[in-house]
This record gives C-alpha cells, sequence and structure tokens, in this order.
C-alpha cells in the first residue's frame, strides 16, 4: 500500500435540530473520494423500548442531559430508527442502506469536479430513500473539501476498500469515543478516532457541536454543552496538562495511535500494542485501538 490517503472528519447539521450529523471521508493524493461514512446522533426521551443510547449515558455522561432525555446513535439503532421512519414516514429500507448509498455515489469521484458541477443531483443517488439526502450528501462534500480533522494512512489506489464505523468506551465514563477505519485486503489502511464529552457553556476556548441553540442543546442540563475532542484540542489539552500533567495535544497523541494502526490486520488486533506508538501520551491508548479494530470489523464495501 504505496499511497498517502487522507481521513477527514467533521461535522454538520442536516435532519432537523435534534442531533449533530457526523461525516468521515477518506481522500486520496488526487482529490479523489475514496471513501465515506456518515453518523448521526440525535436526542429523545430517555427508557424507549428497544433503543440503546450513546454509550456511558448510564453513567457520567448522563449528568450532561436534562432529565428525562438521552442520545442515541441512528447506526447503533438501525433497526430501530428505521422502524420509526417506516411507521412516521412511509420508509422502505434502513437509515444505513440510504447512508451508504449516498456515499458511494461520490466514491470514485474527484471533490473540486463534483463541487463544479454545482447544486447537489439527488436523482443520481440510486439506492437512498431519505428526505435529505442531499444535505447528507453535502456534509461528505464539505468535509472531503474542508474536514478540520485529518488522519493519514496509506493505501493501493487500484484496489477496492471498505468502511466501518463504532461506538464505545474511551477515556472513562463522562464520554464516549467513535472510530472510523478504512480497510484494504484485510489490513488497516486509515483510522479517525474522536471523542465527545459535556463542558459547561461558558467554558473558554471550547466550540459546541452543531445544534446547541436548536433542538439538541434543548435536552441538555442547563448550563451544558456537547463537545468533540479533536475540535477543542487545545483547551482540553490545557485541562490535561492541568489535572494529568500530560505533555503533548490531545490531537497530537490521537493522531499518533491512529497512524500506528495502519498496516496491522483486521484479525490481529494483539499486534497492536501501546510500546509501539510512538508520539503518544495518552493512557487509553489500547482502549482507542480496540474500538478502531471494532470499526474494521463493521466496515462494507465503499463502491
Amino acid at each position: 500500500m504505496g499511497s498517502t490517503i487522507h481521513l477527514k472528519r467533521g461535522y454538520g447539521s442536516v435532519h432537523g435540530d435534534r442531533g449533530f450529523a457526523q461525516a468521515v471521508v477518506a481522500v486520496d493524493e488526487a482529490g479523489v473520494i475514496v471513501a465515506a461514512c456518515v453518523e448521526e446522533f440525535e436526542a429523545t426521551k430517555a427508557g424507549k423500548e428497544g433503543m440503546a443510547p450513546v454509550p456511558n449515558a448510564d453513567l457520567t455522561l448522563g449528568k450532561g442531559f436534562a432529565e428525562g432525555f438521552t442520545l442515541f446513535s441512528k447506526l447503533d439503532n438501525d433497526a430501530w430508527y428505521s422502524g420509526m421512519m417506516e411507521q412516521f414516514a412511509s420508509a422502505t429500507q434502513r437509515w444505513s442502506v440510504s447512508q451508504r448509498a449516498v456515499a458511494r455515489s461520490l466514491a470514485g469521484r474527484e471533490v473540486g469536479k463534483i463541487e463544479a458541477e454545482g447544486q447537489d443531483q439527488v436523482d443520481a443517488i440510486a439506492g437512498a430513500t431519505l428526505a435529505d439526502a442531499a444535505q447528507y450528501r453535502a456534509l461528505i462534500l464539505e468535509v472531503a473539501a474542508h474536514g478540520p480533522v485529518v488522519s493519514k494512512g496509506r493505501f493501493d489506489p487500484a484496489r477496492p476498500v471498505s468502511i466501518g464505523c463504532a461506538n464505545g468506551i474511551g477515556h472513562g465514563n463522562n464520554a464516549w469515543a467513535n472510530a472510523v477505519t478504512v480497510v484494504q485486503d484485510g489490513v488497516i489502511a486509515a483510522a479517525s478516532v474522536d471523542e465527545f464529552m459535556f463542558v459547561a457553556r461558558d467554558a473558554e476556548g471550547y466550540v459546541p457541536l452543531p445544534n446547541l441553540d436548536g433542538g439538541l442543546g434543548a435536552s441538555f442540563a442547563p448550563g451544558q454543552m456537547l463537545v468533540s475532542k479533536s475540535l477543542n484540542s487545545v483547551p482540553y489539552s490545557q485541562l490535561l496538562r492541568e489535572r494529568k500533567n500530560a505533555t503533548l495535544e490531545w490531537e497530537q497523541s490521537m493522531r499518533a495511535i491512529e497512524a500506528s494502526l495502519v498496516g496491522i490486520a483486521v484479525d490481529e488486533p494483539e499486534e497492536f500494542e501501546v510500546d509501539d506508538i510512538s508520539g503518544s501520551t495518552l493512557v487509553d491508548a489500547v482502549v482507542y485501538g480496540e474500538l478502531v479494530f471494532e470499526a474494521a470489523q463493521a466496515a462494507h464495501p465503499a463502491r
């Protein structure tokens, strides 16, 4: 695997204002989209039958929600959420199937040329039945062009790839982590990890995830906001320095962990060892790595 692949991550508001969407897009050196994965998190009333909240929602993380509310992943609750869409919006297929169709419609195409075409051609998205298909597609394009969080890996442009996503526990019980992994020929080609936590709305230097002033923010406890650690690496790293004597920024350590996973076979997670990570000081490096392997196991073909 001799060419560089850039795995770009970003967030936006797509379907209403009760949640936020995440797009992670693999782009090659020529600016061609190799693969993409969309995930979405939405606030809802807690305790709904068949719905599983995000990891740690029943522990310290849950204190960030207003009483009676929680947050769920649409991928992790694909069957439950798709059943809701079928009941209330006459959906004919699962949410995940439509999302993969949206991503496939962009795979193999150059970002600049797509942008030059102007308005998205929704009719060209074969296999997607989502009313907001064009908006999800636009988010993928935005992240592919300007994604603020970038990981690097290696791959063979002539060979197909697959991409997978997983949510889990990373550092402690006051946050949850998300990993997206690109796999080629049974080997990790690239990985992207981020983590989400609550901080005070008046916390200096922090930028919230989308829809803080919308329905999502209304589901938070008074004075709380949800943030991405990667997008807030500077203030979060300062917190780590003050409390844990950290010497590196969080994002620098996370990018080092991701890089150390490139080239490891998906079915050989034991090959990933902390001693092999150069440039990371995070104590939970192995835990993040395990989540990357979990995402790899969930990978679907990019085309």
